[in-house]
């Protein structure tokens, strides 16, 4: 990525590529019209319910992080750290797992789980799992659409949910944690600053489930690993050395990172991010992609800019062996 920068958009460049009648981005096979195009107008992929189905069981599953809510099953899951549907590729290589010999290791989706779920809570999540496989890989193919060869300027569309996006990273982040882990940040221990686990199991059993996250599209490289390849998985905790705690995570996931604060009483907002984007635009040297995010609210949003350099035949053959099936 050669340069990243952020807008305001004007009004005109809301215009979205889909009519009433054409098939929804979500793929749910309905009109847009019907089913992702929300009152005010714009497209708003439905989260969908992510709570355990009534009744509750009354039981708190002691290795269930979100037993508060006394309504765990008596069967524990094997949870991945990060979504299954992510991490199951060819080449898999991941950054700061405790038990590795290596800074960077080869690994596969497998060895990457924990009983840190009963199947109750862990069946309920899934839906944030999908959420977070569409968000990423959209993001891996607006990058590939925007830098390959071709002769057609057609731009790339696709939407995602930023709301899903930022309840998976609250989940992925307990589950890190809950597991025991511990690795080091520089002069950190990911272990000595632990993330609000009382307030996130709260917040994602709420009715409707509350985000205690701002999402962010990093500006600066080192929040990408492309070096590591499209298989690469790591997790790089961000702490606020004044005030001693965590105050962000970011997921490196197909060479890409997403970068999420944590909302918390006297948390200041970054003064050169843009948080929460409604569009997201991918400019290769000929074509472009735009990733629309949906949020709940109807807010003024911006648009981000990624602007690429052309794709190397190294990351055109990753890409399709990632793909291939």
């Amino acid at each position: 990525m050669a340069s990243r920068r952020w807008i305001v958009p004007p009004q005109d460049q809301w215009d979205f590529p889909w009519t009433r009648g054409d098939r929804c981005p979500c793929e749910s096979g309905k009109p847009f019209g019907d089913c992702c195009l929300s009152p005010d107008g714009r497209p708003h992929l439905k989260l969908g319910p992510i709570h355990p189905t009534p009744p509750a069981t009354g039981y708190a599953h002691p290795r269930c992080y979100l037993n508060r809510s006394c309504d765990c099953s008596r069967a524990i899951s094997r949870e991945h750290y990060i979504s299954r549907g992510l991490i199951s590729r060819p080449g898999l290589k991941v950054r700061g797992m405790p038990w590795q010999a290596e800074p960077v290791m080869a690994t596969s989706a497998d060895a990457l789980t924990s009983k840190i779920l009963c199947q109750r809570h862990n069946s309920a999540l899934s839906p944030l799992d999908a959420h977070a496989q569409r968000a990423f890989l959209a993001l891996e193919a607006a990058q590939m659409h925007a830098t390959k060869a071709s002769l057609s300027r057609k731009r790339f569309s696709t939407l995602i949910s930023g709301e899903a996006l930022e309840l998976w990273a609250m989940k992925t982040l307990s589950g890190l944690y809950a597991t025991g882990m511990d690795f080091k940040v520089g002069p950190y221990r990911f272990r000595d600053y632990p993330p609000p686990m009382a307030d996130i199991a709260d917040a994602l059993m709420a009715t409707p489930p509350r985000s205690l996250m701002r999402l962010e599209v990093p500006m600066d490289a080192d929040a990408h690993e492309a070096s590591l390849g499209r298989s690469a998985v790591s997790t790089l905790p961000v702490i606020d050395e004044d005030q001693g705690r965590l105050v962000a995570v970011i997921f490196r996931l197909q060479g890409l990172g997403l970068k999420f604060h944590l909302e918390h009483e006297g948390a200041p907002t970054p003064s050169d991010a843009v948080l929460r984007p409604h569009m997201i635009d991918v400019v290769g040297p000929d074509r472009s992609s735009r990733i629309y995010v949906s949020w709940g609210e109807a807010r003024p949003g911006q648009i981000v800019f990624l602007k690429l350099k052309p794709a190397t035949p190294r990351q055109k053959d990753a890409w399709r062996a990632s793909h291939k099936g």
